[in-house]
């Protein structure tokens, strides 16, 4: 189970690979935090669809098949308080806004960094906080 976390924040770390070395220090918080805050996106998406496709429908606010950072900043604004409630407080006491959270997931779900995400990419990423 070490390795897998070990290989999430890898991926989260570099994306495209190439490095099998965490940096250590504030990056390395900046990469535990993402990871956690994935688990608790996870959570959320599993607690409020029946399915991938089902939640990713109620986050695309425009029909245009991609998330943008606003659609995603909606969702965790809005979401269920008793999925988010405890990453909510952390990030509060952090001084970490709602919309900084979006953000920095909706960075870690954007893979091929065109500014929008596909439920491919959803899926990909929700794997790597997979309980």
């Amino acid at each position: 189970e070490a390795e897998d976390i070990f290989t999430s924040l890898l991926l989260i770390q570099q994306p495209g690979g190439g490095s099998e070395t965490l940096r250590m220090g504030r990056a390395l918080d900046a990469v535990v935090d993402m990871l956690l805050s994935m688990c608790h996106f996870r959570h959320a998406m599993e607690r409020g669809a029946t399915s991938l496709t089902g939640f990713f429908s109620h986050l695309d606010l425009d029909n245009s098949k991609a998330l943008e950072a606003p659609e995603l900043a909606h969702f965790l604004k809005h979401a269920d308080r008793d999925c988010l409630a405890g990453i909510s407080q952390a990030l509060e006491s952090d001084g970490v806004s709602v919309s900084k959270l979006a953000q920095g997931i909706f960075s870690v779900l954007d893979t091929n960094k065109d500014n929008k995400v596909e439920r491919w990419e959803v899926a990909r990423q929700t794997s790597l906080a997979a309980p």
